[in-house]
């Protein structure tokens, strides 16, 4: 019986951790300064180099889109963003050099970052 106890408790303990490790990260985004008709835009690996060299840990990194719609013309923004998982304490030095939480964004639409 207590073994079984014992069971119960590690797994409540770990599933209450995993919770409260997601809520310690945040997903910033900084515009990746793409244009339609070209082939531009800044990197992923290439951005995230701005928040390593700012002391930030990068925990995971993907593509996204601010989610509203643009007219179709060449040389115009894509709204493309460059999407890094951080952990929150390094918020506002994220804020210092440009990046922002998905948050602020109103038409974003979360994925999963693998």
């Amino acid at each position: 019986m207590k073994l079984v106890f014992g069971l119960v408790v590690v797994i409540l303990l770990s599933s209450c951790k995993k919770n409260i490790d997601e809520t310690t990260n945040i997903k910033v985004y900084k515009f990746d300064n793409s244009t339609q008709c070209e082939r531009t835009g800044i990197e992923l690996a290439v951005m995230e180099l701005e928040l390593i060299n700012a002391g930030i840990d990068v925990l995971c990194s993907q593509k996204g889109s601010d989610g509203l719609f643009r007219p179709a013309v060449c040389g115009a923004g894509t709204g493309r963003i460059n999407v890094y998982t951080i952990h929150s304490s390094n918020i506002n030095d994220a804020k210092d050099i440009g990046f922002f939480p998905v948050s602020e964004l109103s038409e974003y639409q979360d994925s999963e970052c693998n």
